[in-house]
């Protein structure tokens, strides 16, 4: 138990407290030590609760690479959270609960498609303009947003529409200097499946 216990506070980067009490902890130490004390047992499956709220940066990112050594390990984590950003980081499976239900649920790329959910194409400019912007939404009907020098498609498919955009742009005299296509993000699809609407 010594040596397990000494291994899980290096692992949490907790070594040199190791015998300080733990009400001289700061707020980010006990969330951490928290972990630790749910690791002491080597368990097959690990039930984590929204595990970084209220945490700085650096933890944070300590708490991400110490779930990825115990998912190397083979451990099973269970991790539920409402950021996506860590959802989509950290899961092979993701479920989406809504009223206490699972109302989805796959791999990110599974619920893409299952939900049929926009992608977007980020197409760089040389030369745009306002008079070039105007030109291109006469043409095409499917601009959600531009900047200085770009425009932003939304597509369903983006093989299939990627020709019929570029060819709309040739038309403006537009000179195209990147392309990037950027996949529905799981916000996105949550925020399809759950409603825009506030939630008390």
């Amino acid at each position: 138990m010594k040596t397990r216990i000494d291994e899980t506070l290096k692992l949490l980067g907790l070594k040199d407290r190791g015998y300080d009490k733990i009400k001289s902890y700061s707020g980010r130490m006990k969330r951490r030590i928290n972990i630790a004390a749910a690791l002491l047992h080597s368990q097959k499956i690990l039930l984590m609760d929204e595990p970084t709220i209220g945490i700085d940066p650096q933890s944070r990112n300590l708490i991400f690479d110490v779930l990825a050594a115990l998912h190397e390990k083979g451990i099973t984590i269970i991790y539920t959270t409402y950021y996506m950003e860590e959802a989509e980081r950290l899961c092979d499976r993701i479920g989406i609960i809504d009223h206490g239900e699972i109302i989805a649920e796959g791999s990110l790329d599974e619920l893409r498609i299952s939900n049929n959910a926009d992608e977007s194409i980020v197409f760089t400019f040389s030369n745009l303009s306002d008079i070039k912007i105007n030109q291109v939404k006469e043409k095409l009907n499917n601009i959600i947003g531009n900047d200085e020098n770009s425009i932003t498609f939304s597509t369903k498919n983006s093989n299939r529409d990627m020709q019929l955009i570029i060819s709309g742009l040739s038309e403006t005299g537009l000179e195209i200097s990147n392309i990037e296509i950027q996949k529905a993000n799981l916000e996105t699809i949550f925020l399809n499946l759950t409603g825009r609407k506030l939630r008390d």
